[in-house]
């Protein structure tokens, strides 16, 4: 058996559904192919010693039934809406980036405004 038949089996032993199990795989990264020649493996390895008929059921059922989806699920986790505390951060930070923005222009305006004007400044000087 190899890393795949071997969670497959596990997952099979504590009850879940093929379905559920072949999905989390999917979205582990095993392709479909895989997945299926796996459960084929299982259920021809399948001997009413080491399964009860209810668990031998529920292999080869399945199997036949339905098939495997196409396309991984998305296994995007929900976020929880924001705080106060939290979105009062994210204006400090806008704030911080604006008052950044806005120096570096003066700064470049500035730098800009020299170098045009450099030889009148240093006449002002006497340099």
């Amino acid at each position: 058996m190899n890393d795949l038949t071997t969670a497959l089996a596990r997952a099979l032993e504590r009850g879940e559904n093929i379905q559920n199990a072949a999905r989390s795989l999917i979205n582990a990264g095993y392709s479909q192919q895989e997945i299926q020649e796996a459960l084929t493996e299982i259920s021809g390895k399948a001997t009413p010693q080491t399964q009860t008929p209810q668990q031998s059921a529920q292999v080869q059922q399945p199997l036949q039934a339905t098939p495997l989806p196409q396309q991984p699920f998305e296994t995007s986790i929900p976020q929880a809406p924001q705080t106060e505390v939290q979105q009062k951060k994210k204006s400090g930070r806008n704030l911080v980036v604006i008052f950044l923005i806005i120096f570096n222009i003066v700064i470049i305006l500035g730098a800009v405004i020299v170098a045009i004007f450099w030889e009148s400044i240093m006449k002002l000087f006497g340099l």
